[in-house]
């Protein structure tokens, strides 16, 4: 006897081959089924599949790969819960299901979805694979998530399956464990590419250069700005030589930068070779010499209005004509437009700007091919987004200045130096000078910084930089930028020296040209400098010299005086050096104390970005002024104001990024233990005296600063407590003065202050988390309960909502006993609103307070709710019904509403609905309630979500299921008696099972089997319990069924039409009971009523396409066995049956063959149903289908046929005034015809049908 032993380690596995099981005691299993394993024995394996509990069998062990799993239970209870990441047991489903949509596709050869899908599913299947290697580190690990959750979200979409609902993290939310109003919201939102975009990057490919030039060449590209003649981003120099398939990618370009009238592209070519072209040997070389310039408009491309990739642009090339030529040898490049031709002498900007207008370029075919892409985000989220576009050999072109956003960590120490321009004598020459410029790094001792200058992005760093020669200008205007990077720690010992030098275009006469002149410029200034350091380096520097020593500065004898001139521009991009001496001189404050009023004064005048990048300094310096100034008040207001400044700063969308930076310092850096009572006693200056004009502004600007101001006073308290160890009250009374005064602000007439009271409920809630840690929670609600209710009901109303919204949302209402006081405020306010009478309530601001409350208190960590939610249930549950009830069905806040009606009758337990029914006066109130609610419940069931929000829509009908059950107990309770009962409430409540019970959504065979294991697994089958309910409810009614013969036989026939085994075997013996009602109740005996109900209501069902095989035989099985089994209905009941089975027989014929190509065989079961009913003398019936064969016979073209089927009608009627029934009217027309009249009509379309052929 073989013996199967439990197994261990191995209990879960997946199949990897397709296993067809060879009798009753093995399993049949498909590649990816996944198997529970609960014995094993001698290679084999006994369990059951995930996705069916029910069927345990044998299966070979070789054909399972066993995987981690974690056991729960023992015995029967064993379950087991797969060890795989959630995101990989969604892949894995996921994959399941678009499978079987992928060979549907193929069958029904829609091709272009059916690679699509294919090619999401490649890709579903290697992230997959990269996922369960677990050789990803952690970081790449979140971004493949987010990739693998987008993809599955695309995919589900174009499918049109159910949308995924996820936290802000990817995962998969449990409805179990997520308030109703949650997994609404999360539902409905979409999130936008570019909503939070601040900064963009322009991706350049440049593809191909083609010019004709002779010589080594170098290619600028920069983005320049020809209304401002300025430059966003330094250079991209490349040698000609490399200029094949060249990317580049132009960084931290903001939003500002990009909605510029008019942007452009331009680039310079410089030649590099002799003084002129085609000169010999004997000619110096290696010059840098100005040769041409191409411009492109990309406006257009930047405003996003133009968007190509693969789209190649071509940048038409244009010449800058030499002097030299010009004056000696007359080439002229565009002899037809002579006034175009443009010189070397020209500026560099005055060039682009003559070029951007010069509408027609004689370009001659010479010219740029570049490719051009905006994308969104700063050069890190690129590299994360497009990695494709951006590798090694992508040249980063950084903006000369900072992006929008400034990020905490962002770390710059870049110096930007353009040569401007210069004038030179020409001293000894008969000509202008040929004036190259080199520029250098040096130290302090004139050591050379060793690749210091970078002439342009994707370059190496160089020593020293040479300039373009113009030949013979005597003003030259060069407007090159290079970029000078230093380390931060010799900044202060180096300096910037130009050398100035002659090159002549003879190569024997260049040697012997020495630099005729030099200029410095101090990076930083230091007081030990050597040499020539010494000495003044600009015009501004000699002035001072000779303030302070009242002498005409000499120069020395070494450095002749001339009039030469020499201008630089400097940018300074730095996160560590500051050049701003408003702030310098608050850091510095110490030096010059009795300054320090107007340095105070002056801070809000810096520039934001200055303020950020020294922000400990800068609050460092404000504080350490407080507390040594203590004694005293003389600063406070200035101190105050300086710190709403920086505090509103950081909320600048801007420096957005530093809020961290500011709350780092609060909890780690800050120790002004003093300065609580100084920021108190100045806010409460300001809110006291809001009515003086000069103070308005400054009040509005603490209120917007509210959250960090008492972030520090509470701080401040904490350090405070620590270090003194004693409590005073004048703290607490700061506090509540601070909330008197808000009262008696916000209760003064609506005119007065409209701004400040607006501010003040916007603000105010961002206080309540860190108060609360210094002042007692329960009388801070309170406080804030005072506070709402001093504000008259019909001022403000959506922002004091808002601002109840914000205070539900803090962690005040977290405790129960908060809870105790502030839920009564907000059922009131909320009850207000919603009331009938009310006058135009704020729908959109109530449902959002409604939803917070319901989402907070549906958690785990806030303590007793129970009394909560009944204070709820009783002040809003009926008025939230009938704001639903009276919502038009377009509205886009009937969702919210409804998440929310579902959201609290979902946290009501059975006590709750028994103290609710109980709050009802009446029975009559009673009544009302219920019958308003079955007729929302019909109505709302399903349609207003969209469908593919399966989990929501799930939930709403699960929790709508629970409270119907609760109903019923209700009716059985108060209307079931003789006395009571209400017949339309109960014909309410069986139209409200029976539609819940055929809704669209719980039809689980018209799923896929992934879905269907889904919606089973989470919720079961909620058909089969509320068919239950509907037979236990049928069957309490006694005496009162015959009240709902015949109306509710259609109701029930769709009950039991639903394909569900079970609950067919549980309704259709109602049908018996039906009979037997009627047979009793009736004097005939019988049960016509009944049966000709069914007949015609099985008709229409089967016709709709319900019913099948399965039904028939069951229905003729229940009522044989019942009526057999009956005194007096074995024979009628029998008859019935038969009858039934064979009507049942020739409908589901017919809707078979109603798509047949043979329409023989159409007519021949036409004819047979049309029998039927005849012999039955079911005339209605009757002749709907002789109108059906009518027109069978019209399109066969059986003229004839057609007209002794309408013959059929007329021999139903006769020849006399009568008026005709409805049913014997064909279509049911409205107009009122006698049987002549329409026997009449007949007869003269039988004639025209007859005569057709």
């Amino acid at each position: 006897m073989t013996r199967w032993i439990p197994t261990k380690k191995e209990k879960y596995g997946v199949a990897i081959y397709n296993y067809d099981s060879r009798g009753e005691q093995e399993l049949s299993l498909q590649v990816g089924d996944t198997v529970h394993i609960l014995e094993t024995f001698e290679g084999w394996y006994r369990g059951h599949t995930l996705r069916d509990k029910s069927q345990k069998g044998i299966f070979p062990a070789s054909y399972i790969h066993l995987k981690e799993a974690k056991v729960e239970g023992t015995g029967q209870q064993e379950i087991v819960i797969p060890g795989d990441l959630p995101l990989v047991l969604e892949l894995g489903a996921t994959l399941r299901e678009w499978a079987q949509i992928w060979h549907n596709l193929y069958v029904n050869n829609k091709t272009t979805l059916f690679r699509n899908v294919q090619q999401m599913a490649y890709c579903l299947i290697e992230y997959r694979s990269q996922i369960v290697s677990g050789t990803l580190p952690k970081d790449d690990l979140v971004e493949l998530r987010k990739k693998v959750t987008a993809k599955i979200d695309y995919g589900n979409r174009i499918l049109g399956l159910d949308l995924v609902v996820r936290d802000d993290a990817g995962n998969t939310l449990d409805p179990d464990c997520t308030s109703t109003t949650r997994l609404q919201n999360l539902e409905m939102r979409r999130q936008s590419l570019f909503s939070t975009v601040h900064t963009y990057s322009l991706f350049v490919n440049l593809k191909n250069f083609v010019c004709n030039i002779g010589e080594d060449a170098e290619l600028l590209m920069s983005l320049y700005d020809p209304d401002q003649s300025e430059f966003i981003s330094m250079g991209m120099p490349k040698e000609i030589e490399k200029l094949n398939n060249l990317p580049a990618l132009f960084t931290d370009l903001s939003s500002s930068d990009l909605i510029r009238p008019r942007l452009f592209l331009v680039c310079q070519i410089i030649r590099v070779g002799s003084m002129e072209l085609k000169e010999g040997k004997k000619h110096t070389g290696g010059l840098r010499r100005p040769f041409g310039v191409a411009v492109m408009d990309i406006t257009d491309i930047a405003h996003g209005k133009a968007d190509d990739e693969e789209k190649q642009h071509f940048i038409p090339f244009q010449q800058i004509a030499m002097e030299t030529y010009i004056r000696q040898r007359q080439l002229i490049i565009s002899p037809l437009l002579p006034s175009r031709v443009i010189g070397e002498n020209e500026p560099l900007t005055a060039v682009f700007n003559k070029v951007i207008n010069t509408r027609e370029v004689n370009h001659k075919g010479q010219g740029l091919f570049v490719t051009l892409k905006l994308l969104p985000g700063d050069l890190s989220q690129v590299r994360k987004d497009y990695p494709h576009f951006v590798d090694r050999t992508t040249a980063i072109v950084r903006k000369m200045g900072f992006p929008e956003i400034i990020l905490p960590g962002y770390v710059r120490n870049d110096i930007y130096v353009t040569l401007l321009q210069g004038e030179f004598d020409r001293g000894k020459k008969t000509s202008p000078k040929n004036v190259e410029v080199m520029l250098s790094v040096l130290d302090d001792d004139g050591n050379l910084m060793e690749k210091a200058i970078f002439p342009g992005a994707g370059y190496d760093g160089i020593t020293e930089y040479k300039s373009v020669i113009y030949y013979q200008v005597k003003q030259p205007s060069w407007n090159e930028t290079v970029k000078v990077t230093i380390p931060i720690e010799d900044v202060g010992r180096c300096h910037l020296r130009v050398m100035f030098r002659h090159r002549s275009s003879q190569d024997s006469r260049d040697k012997s040209e020495k630099p005729f002149g030099m200029a410095f410029v101090d990076v930083k200034k230091t007081e030990d400098a050597k040499t020539y350091l010494t000495l003044p380096g600009s015009w501004a520097e000699v002035e001072e010299k000779e303030r302070q020593t009242g002498k005409t500065f000499q120069h020395s004898g070494v450095i002749p005086l001339t009039k030469d001139s020499f201008q630089i521009g400097t940018l300074t991009c730095s996160t560590k050096l500051t050049q701003n001496v408003d702030l310098l001189g608050l850091l510095n404050w110490r030096s010059n104390p009795e300054e320090l009023d107007q340095n105070l004064q002056r801070l809000m005048e810096v520039e934001g970005g200055e303020i950020v990048k020294f922000l400990q300094d800068t609050l460092d310096a404000l504080f350490s002024i407080m507390m040594e100034t203590s004694e005293e008040d003389t600063y406070d207001t200035l101190l105050f104001n300086a710190l709403v400044f920086i505090i509103t700063l950081i909320g600048d969308i801007k420096f957005q990024h530093f809020n961290p930076v500011l709350e780092t310092y609060i909890n780690k850096h800050f120790s002004a233990t003093l300065a609580y009572m100084k920021l108190t006693k100045v806010l409460n200056y300001y809110v006291g005296h809001a009515d003086e004009p000069v103070l308005t502004e400054r009040l509005y600007s603490a209120l917007k600063a509210l959250k960090y101001l008492f972030r520090f006073i509470v701080q401040s308290r904490v350090l405070y407590l620590r270090f003194y160890g004693t409590s005073e009250d004048a703290f607490f009374n700061s506090i509540r003065t601070l909330f008197l005064s808000f009262n008696t602000l916000m209760d003064r007439p609506l005119d007065e202050g409209v701004k400040i009271k607006g501010a003040i409920l916007k603000y105010l809630p961002t206080i309540i988390n860190d108060i609360k840690n210094v002042f007692d929670p329960v009388e801070l609600s309170v406080l804030l309960t005072k506070f709402i209710e001093s504000i008259p009901d019909s001022q403000l109303v959506r922002q004091k909502l808002g601002c109840m919204c914000k205070m539900v949302e803090s962690d005040l209402f977290k405790q129960s006993e908060c809870r105790d006081v502030l839920l009564p405020l907000v059922t009131d306010q909320l009850s207000g609103q919603l009331d009938d009478h009310s006058n135009k309530p704020d729908h959109e601001a109530c449902v959002q307070l409604l939803s917070t409350v319901l989402d907070n208190l549906d958690r785990k960590d806030v303590g007793p709710t129970r009394g909560h939610v009944q204070l709820i249930m009783e002040r809003l549950l009926r008025r939230v019904n009938r704001t639903v009830i009276s919502m038009s069905r377009t509205s886009t806040l009937i969702g919210h509403y409804l998440a929310c009606m579902t959201a609290i009758l979902k946290q009501m337990d059975d006590m709750h609905y028994t103290h609710y029914i109980s709050t009802f006066k009446t029975r009559q109130d009673i009544i009302d309630f219920l019958m308003e609610t079955f007729i929302m419940f019909k109505d709302l069931m399903g349609n207003v979500f969209p469908s593919d929000w399966m989990t929501m829509n799930l939930l709403q009908i699960g929790v709508f299921l629970r409270a119907i059950n609760q109903y019923s107990e209700v009716l059985n309770m108060y209307f079931m008696d003789q006395t009571h009962f209400e017949l339309q409430l109960w014909n309410n409540y069986f139209h409200l099972t029976v539609a819940f019970l055929t809704h669209k959504s719980l039809q689980l065979e018209s799923f896929s089997q992934e879905k269907r294991n889904k919606i089973v697994n989470k919720y079961g089958d909620m058909r089969k319990s509320i068919g239950f309910k509907i037979r236990d409810m049928w069957y309490n009614l006694g005496p009162h069924k015959m009240k709902f013969i015949p109306a509710m036989v259609g109701p029930i026939l769709k009950a039991t039409l639903v394909p569900e085994p079970e609950l067919r075997k549980a309704t259709l013996p109602i049908f018996f009971d039906m009979m037997q009602c009627e047979h009793n109740f009736t004097p005939s005996r019988t049960f016509n009523m009944f049966e000709n109900e069914l007949i015609t209501k099985l008709d229409q069902e089967v016709e709709g396409g319900r019913g099948d095989e399965q039904y028939k035989i069951l229905l003729e099985k229940t009522l044989l066995e019942h009526c057999r089994r009956h005194r007096y209905l074995s024979q009628s009941g029998e008859e019935l049956a038969l009858l039934l089975s064979s009507l049942l027989e020739k409908l589901l014929a017919y809707r078979t063959i109603t798509h047949d190509e043979s329409p023989e065989l159409r007519m021949s079961c036409t004819v047979n149903v049309l029998n039927f009913y005849k012999e039955k003398k079911r005339e209605d019936i009757y002749i709907r289908y002789l109108y059906k064969l009518r027109d069978l016979h019209l399109v066969c073209e059986n003229y004839t046929e057609a007209a002794y089927t309408l013959l059929l009608h007329a021999e139903l009627l006769e020849w006399s005034d009568k008026p005709c029934a409805p049913h014997l009217i064909p279509g049911h027309g409205k107009h009122v015809w006698t049987q002549q009249e329409l026997k009449e009509r007949l007869f003269q379309e039988i004639i025209y049908v007859g005569e057709s052929h």
